[in-house]
C-alpha cells in the first residue's frame, strides 16, 4: 500500500470543518492536526477528529 500523505488543516471554519472531516476518512490520507486562530474552536475540531490542535500554525507544518 502506498505511504499515506500526511495533512494539516488551517483554519476550522464553516469548510475548514469539512474538510478535516472527509480527510480524516480518505485511507492514504494522514490527518495529523488543525489550527485556527479561535483556539475553543480549533480544540472542538481536533477532539471530534481525534487528532493535536496546533495554536501556532508553524509548528502544523512541522
Amino acid at each position: 500500500m502506498p505511504e499515506k500523505t500526511k495533512i494539516g488543516v488551517f483554519g476550522v471554519g464553516h469548510l475548514g470543518k469539512h474538510h478535516a472531516r472527509i480527510l480524516n476518512k480518505i485511507q492514504r490520507a494522514d490527518l495529523v492536526g488543525v489550527h485556527d486562530v479561535d483556539p475553543q474552536r480549533g480544540e472542538e475540531i481536533a477532539d471530534r477528529e481525534g487528532v493535536p490542535y496546533f495554536s501556532n500554525a508553524e509548528e502544523l507544518m512541522e
